[in-house]
């Protein structure tokens, strides 16, 4: 199955741009969120996803915060082997704790050939 975007719908009429990749060659649903300088991942989710993954991790004395300001629990960083269209090679990802979305972020985009390129409309009220 070939790598592709998508757009979800969530409530309040947002949506969300979510991409499918290949994860230590599994399937991977990743949440773009130009918000995030990290990307990141739940401990349960990549379990899930890769359930050999301990060899590669190390730990981590982040301290991350959501958009809220609520602290995100950080347990710890690894490299993964990504495969994403022409793009085949580690990239660091930060395992946190609890259940929340895989997000991709900002550290990602240029290897992944991935750019913010503008606007698409603003409204005034």
């Amino acid at each position: 199955v070939a790598p592709r975007a998508e757009t979800l719908p969530y409530p309040n009429n947002i949506n969300k741009l979510n991409i499918n990749l290949f994860l230590e060659g599994n399937p991977c649903l990743m949440e773009v969120d130009t918000g995030s300088t990290l990307s990141m991942m739940s401990i349960g989710t990549l379990k899930n996803i890769f359930p050999a993954f301990k060899n590669s991790l190390k730990p981590c004395q982040l301290i991350l915060k959501d958009y809220q300001g609520r602290r995100i629990p950080v347990l710890v960083t690894g490299k993964f082997y990504i495969n994403f269209k022409h793009f085949q090679d580690y990239l660091p990802l930060t395992v946190v704790e609890g259940n929340l979305p895989s997000l991709l972020g900002l550290d990602w985009f240029h290897a992944l050939g991935l750019q913010v390129t503008g606007i698409k409309r603003i409204n005034s009220h």
